[in-house]
């Protein structure tokens, strides 16, 4: 998406809140609140500074339990 010319923020909303929202997920994805999905993803670096980072995932938690951490 960044390489067709949206921002690296565009790109990360459009993969994450726009599909929610094509779901019927709104207001569940995208927010750590009550009753949201409590997915989550960590990386080593800003993903909007550089977008790349999504492809260095070293945490991941869903539902509220690592899945998977590289930390280790």
């Amino acid at each position: 998406m960044v390489q067709a010319g949206m921002t690296a923020e565009q790109a990360l909303r459009a993969a994450t809140a726009g599909s929610a929202d094509v779901m019927g997920w709104r207001g569940r994805v995208g927010t750590l609140a009550p009753g949201a999905f409590a997915d989550v993803v960590a990386m080593p670096s800003d993903p909007l500074a550089d977008v790349r980072a999504v492809e260095h995932v070293s945490v991941v938690l869903a539902g509220a339990k690592v899945v998977r951490d590289d930390r280790r």
